[in-house]
């Protein structure tokens, strides 16, 4: 059993009913919050109820399709979500099931938790990699009605140019989202302005989604895969 599907089920084990799973015999690595004391007394040794190896989990994942991810140096924050999405599906054991999420209708972060929570079953295990741009939009209450139900990992998109800015004097300024064009000046105090705000937008999403009960890391154009484990503390 791969790190982190075991993270996972550890996770998922949490928030069911204490009384729902079979109990095994503590392992290393399992946390000191699932041990149920009772039943190591009369044992005798630590015992764990639920989250053993026979234990099958669901999967989903949800990429940000928005035109907004098509940004990128060498490839797009779209491709780099993809293989996020596709590290994700690999954590998958044998007897596991993946069940698709993504849907043409999706049109932002709200209508994909909705439909993640209407077609996964409760204690899933569910990542979902995008910009996030829309995150402020998203009522908390669906934020922490998607980490009660799921174990859910959350990968926001690193703005390409956060650090390097390769713009100076006037230039004319595309929106990926609505197409349209402005023109502006950038200089060296434009630079470091997005550069402040480009981070603390990043931050404020992190932040949020944490608080809500998410797990949450970044991720740049190069280190989809990567980032799923930096998530899980294993990078």
């Amino acid at each position: 059993m791969n790190r982190i599907r075991r993270a996972v089920l550890r996770s998922a084990f949490l928030f069911k009913d204490r009384r729902s799973g079979g109990l095994r015999a503590y392992e290393t690595g399992d946390e000191a919050r699932a041990i149920d004391w009772h039943a190591s007394a009369r044992a005798g040794a630590p015992q764990v109820r639920g989250a053993g190896g026979h234990v099958t989990l669901a999967w989903g994942a949800i990429v940000d399709a928005s035109r907004s991810m098509l940004a990128g140096r060498d490839r797009s924050l779209r491709e780099a979500a993809r293989e996020a999405a596709g590290f994700w599906r690999e954590c998958a054991a044998p007897g596991d099931s993946w069940i698709d999420v993504d849907s043409p209708a999706q049109r932002d972060l709200s209508s994909a938790l909705d439909r993640a929570i209407a077609v996964l079953p409760a204690h899933s295990a569910l990542l979902v990699a995008g910009d996030f741009f829309d995150l402020p939009a998203v009522p908390g209450a669906l934020l922490y009605a998607a980490a009660r139900r799921f174990d859910c990992t959350a990968l926001v998109a690193r703005d390409p140019w956060r650090d390097d800015l390769p713009l100076a004097g006037f230039v004319a300024v595309a929106d990926l989202e609505t197409g349209d064009v402005r023109r502006l000046f950038i200089g060296a105090r434009q630079r470091m302005r997005f550069q402040r705000e480009a981070a603390a937008r990043e931050r404020a999403a992190l932040a949020r989604l944490r608080q809500a009960g998410w797990r949450a890391a970044t991720f740049c154009e190069g280190d989809g895969a990567r980032a799923v484990l930096r998530a899980f503390g294993a990078s």
